[in-house]
């Protein structure tokens, strides 16, 4: 299987409530301090089973949540029923209007294969995002692509689902990750899945210039969301980027 398949049932199981207060607080805080026009609807890119999404809609803002997973929609819906969710790809959405501050979080533009997807995804997300609005997202850093994850294999225990999850980084940038599930059915009996993901690291410069290309002017660049400077040591790097005009 490819993809987020089997782990949409286990994913919100990874989920640590207190890293995404911490994003809701990033978010909310960078709206109120950097976006020049009122905020009403949020795009929340590769969305996923929507917890951020859900977090947001309580605090009053309207969502839009973009996915390919059909699987993490899914999730998501029973989450939230209010929610707007479109079954779409990054680098290929389309929205009947617009919002005022787009958010793409959890590494998902690690997903993109290539530069041209990036750029694209960028565009799109000029497209629909208002001028004066912002953008808000994260990567992964080359320090989490080849130190904390390098060729490392971790084993991770969730009750009656064990993940091994093996790890492969590549001098072209290409990130690989296999993860085998084995899930408990009773009677010590198991089934086994097995789902393949792949991340590409992007040069900051990279980022930074198809920022400007596509109409985003950069606001800030985190190392943390306690708005932190970087460090070469950060694993991921939280950007605040702000449309201009064309």
């Amino acid at each position: 299987m490819n993809g987020f398949s089997f782990l949409a049932d286990y994913y919100d199981k990874f989920s640590d409530n207190s890293y995404y207060n911490s994003y809701l607080n990033f978010i909310t805080t960078a709206i109120e301090k950097f976006s020049i026009i009122k905020v009403e609807d949020i795009l929340d890119l590769a969305c996923g089973t929507a917890l951020l999404s859900d977090l947001l809609h309580s605090q009053g803002y309207g969502m839009v949540c973009v996915d390919a997973s059909t699987e993490m929609l899914t999730k998501a819906k029973e989450r939230n029923p209010q929610l707007l969710l479109i079954n779409q790809d990054m680098a290929n959405f389309e929205l009947f209007g617009t919002v005022q501050t787009t958010i793409c979080s959890l590494d998902s533009l690690n997903y993109l294969r290539t530069n041209t997807e990036l750029e694209k995804t960028f565009l799109s997300v000029a497209n629909y995002t208002e001028i004066g609005g912002l953008f808000i997202f994260d990567v992964n850093t080359k320090y989490r692509f080849e130190t904390v994850y390098g060729s490392n294999d971790f084993v991770l225990d969730l009750g009656d689902l064990t993940i091994i999850w093996r790890n492969s980084f590549k001098k072209s940038g290409t990130h690989v990750i296999d993860l085998t599930y084995f899930k408990e059915t009773g009677n010590n009996v198991y089934t086994r899945s097995d789902e393949r993901q792949i991340q590409k690291y992007f040069p900051l410069k990279t980022i930074e210039k198809l920022l400007n290309s596509s109409g985003f002017k950069l606001i800030g660049k985190y190392g943390s969301l306690e708005y932190t400077e970087p460090t070469i040591t950060d694993e991921k790097l939280y950007y605040i980027a702000q449309r201009t005009k064309n």
